[in-house]
């Protein structure tokens, strides 16, 4: 009879250690996935060194534009709208933080972006070069000849009212024009990629690839003159 409670008792203690060894292990084999964890963190410092690379182009951008433009503020874009491609986008930045309405949208790269169209207390949203509501008066600097930049099809943007025998060609840059009001003039907008030469229309239409979108606009400067 004591033997058998022997028995009894040594499978109990048997029981107890494997259960401790079972837990130890188990908590060893999530110390080693946690080990997966430092890949994670070496991506998002790659991030933030491009986001840093951006938030250095803006600072540069307030030694290039602090001659001709009076007021500089700095937003981070946290929504696009629509999603396929950004039409209208909203900025983490408010009246609080000094935006006016028809403030000029530029990447860190300097190129444009769009303008501001709302303001409210702590964002603003804007459209962008995408939206047709957004017309920009464009000049082809190597010729000298005006248009005017009103929306487009994803991923192109239309100049409009080029000459009906442009002298402009394929690869020039387009630029903001010194004729309009909503738009700081001199600032790139993008690059042409094909015209439209008719000579039985008045004017001629050109395609121009914009520049913001394909060089990032998550850090934008809002400028004012």
């Amino acid at each position: 009879m004591l033997w058998k409670f022997r028995k009894e008792l040594i499978l109990i203690i048997f029981i107890i250690i494997s259960l401790i060894i079972i837990h130890n292990n188990r908590f060893f084999y999530k110390k080693e996935k946690t080990l997966y964890f430092p890949i994670k963190k070496n991506i998002s410092v790659a991030n933030l060194l491009k986001k840093e690379i951006q938030l250095e182009n803006l600072l540069n951008l307030k030694k290039k534009y602090s001659s001709s433009h009076s007021h500089i503020i700095y937003a981070k874009v946290v929504e696009i709208s629509p999603w396929v491609f950004p039409s209208v986008i909203k900025i983490n930045k408010g009246n609080s933080s000094g935006v006016k309405q028809g403030m000029t949208i530029i990447n860190s790269s300097g190129y444009l972006v769009g303008r501001i169209t709302n303001v409210f207390t702590n964002y603003a949203t804007g459209i962008t070069l995408f939206n047709k509501a957004n017309r920009v008066s464009a000049v082809i600097p190597p010729v000298e000849e005006i248009g005017v930049i009103e929306g487009g099809n994803f991923p192109y943007i239309d100049m409009k009212f080029l000459p009906p025998q442009p002298n402009a060609k394929k690869g020039n840059i387009v630029q903001t024009s010194q004729y309009t009001q909503l738009f700081h003039p001199n600032i790139v907008i993008g690059q042409i990629t094909k015209i439209f030469s008719s000579n039985n229309k008045l004017v001629t239409e050109a395609l121009v690839k914009p520049f913001f979108y394909y060089s990032g606009f998550e850090n934008v400067a809002l400028i004012k003159r």
